[in-house]
């Protein structure tokens, strides 16, 4: 027999956690500490925001679970967020350069999904930077729906990528 004793509240909660956000995908999908509601929650002026509680009580074996509710909202990114010298975001419109070095942004740091982990702006490009294994918008958008259920922007053309990419550096000491 299975010793009620031996019980991990960590394990515990991790095995609650997963069974439930399995059962929840895909109408629901895990963004940072949040569960955001729907498929496409990314193009969505508004969507239903879950913010899961466990709480695992050991002197009586209980589990409560709590859910916080609110609205949550994703406006993409767009050049004017970035906050570019005007000179240079028209050499950038205009397919004159086609890399922007961090320095020149005033923007210089996003959160990224799916944890909204914190990154520093190394660059803005106008084509995809080299990565093992995806060589393609289509390729990049087929990753993000495999990997974490969220679907990626797509144009009228299967093909039609974004304006521009936000290429990020993890791990660095910004600003609190």
């Amino acid at each position: 027999m299975y010793d009620e004793s031996q019980v991990d509240a960590d394990l515990l909660e991790c095995a609650l956690r997963f069974s439930a956000e399995a059962r929840m995908s895909p109408l629901w999908n895990r963004v940072g500490p949040y569960l955001m509601e729907g498929r496409l929650f990314l193009f969505r002026p508004s969507v239903a925001a879950l913010e899961p509680r466990l709480y695992f009580e050991p002197e009586s074996g209980a589990v409560r679970f709590a859910l916080r509710a609110g609205r949550a909202r994703f406006p993409g990114l767009t050049l004017d967020d970035f906050q570019l010298e005007a000179r240079i975001r028209r050499r950038f419109e205009e397919g004159a350069v086609d890399t922007v070095p961090g320095e020149y942004l005033g923007l210089r740091e996003v959160s990224v999904l799916p944890r909204l982990t914190r990154a520093a702006v190394a660059s803005i490009t106008r084509e995809m930077l080299p990565s093992p294994g995806i060589r393609s918008w289509k390729e990049m958008r087929r990753y993000w729906k495999n990997m974490y259920g969220f679907r990626l922007q797509r144009g009228e053309d299967e093909d039609e990528r974004p304006p521009f990419y936000v290429n990020v550096v993890f791990g660095f000491q910004g600003k609190k």
